[in-house]
Parts: C-alpha cells; structure tokens; sequence
C-alpha cells in the first residue's frame, strides 16, 4: 500500500492501516473513509503521511512511483538511520529530515539519478 503525504490526501480515500499519535494511541482505525475533516485533523496532530489503499486512489492524485533496488534503498535507509541514531525517529519533523536524506543518499547512488528527493 502506497504512503502519502498529507497534502496529496483527497476525500474519500481509505486508510489502509490505522494511524497513531507519537505516543501510540489510534486516532484513525484502519478502513476508515477519508473526509475533509479527518485530512484537516491529521494536518493539526502532526501527521506527516498515512498508508493508503490503492484502489481508493483518485486518478491523478499522487506522484507517479519511482522503482528502487531493494537492497539500495536497504543501504541508505541503515547510512541515514546511522546518522539520525541519537535523534527521536518518531518525531515527525526527524521522520521527514530521515526520509529525504535517504531519497538524497539513492539519488547520488549510480544509476539512481532519476530519484526524486521532493
């Protein structure tokens, strides 16, 4: 199932898996029907991207997927999760600085170049 970033989130997707708060708690179950207003509270809780179901995906809606060597991205993620290990990995803004870095670190890897960092 596809992650999006909040901002790529349309009314009437459904959440593939259930989203919690930084400290565990659920504040949207899995299968829930995206509204305007659960899109405007998941931006007021801080949530950076949820896990969606692709057939609920609007045509149009999300940047086309990029296809990764498995063991490239499995290289950047431990150099990045190396550098951010002292940091909170949960906090959403470290999760973001964590996850360009590693779209960053694929992008400089050879044959990678057609990565997008943002």
């Amino acid at each position: 199932m596809p992650f999006l970033k909040i901002q790529n989130l349309k009314p009437g997707m459904t959440l593939a898996d259930e989203v919690k708060s930084h400290s565990s708690r659920v504040l949207l179950p899995e299968g829930t029907v995206l509204t305007e207003k659960h899109i405007l509270n998941l931006k007021a809780w801080g949530t950076a991207e949820v896990d969606i179901h692709a057939n609920s995906m609007v045509g149009g809606s999300i940047p086309e997927a990029v296809s990764v060597d498995p063991e490239k991205l499995a290289k950047a993620k431990k150099e990045v999760g190396d550098l951010f290990y002292f940091s909170n990995q949960d906090h959403p803004a470290i999760a973001e600085l964590m996850r360009l870095s590693c779209l960053n670190r694929l992008k400089k890897m050879p044959g990678m170049g057609h990565v997008d960092v943002i």
